[in-house]
């Protein structure tokens, strides 16, 4: 994989861009474990949105990248604060997510 698919890849699965990143995996014929990491990102950035904690801890324990950042350099823990996500906000600093991340 290159530098640039690795970064597109990056960047859509920062987005929570699911489908775009299934196209850049299969563009890559990257399969397996590494496409599946990708995608629990992607739904691990999504369930932090919603405010899904049961649907987070699941996610973790299947390797998803809880220090994936957006195209500001927002963390997860931005976007559960961004959301008002109060408990998902004591739960990701409980896992520790870095509070002075970017």
């Amino acid at each position: 994989m290159t530098v640039k698919a690795s970064t597109s890849i990056s960047l859509a699965a920062a987005e929570g861009h699911e489908k775009i990143v299934q196209l850049l995996l299969e563009a890559n014929q990257l399969t397996g474990p590494v496409a599946e990491k990708w995608i629990t990102t992607i739904k691990l950035k999504q369930a932090v949105a919603e405010g899904n904690e049961m649907f987070v801890r699941e996610l973790l324990k299947r390797g998803a990248d809880m220090c994936i950042t957006n195209l500001l350099g927002g963390n997860l823990l931005h976007e559960a604060s961004e959301q008002g996500h109060i408990a998902m906000v004591s739960l990701l600093l409980g896992l520790g997510v870095d509070i002075e991340a970017t």
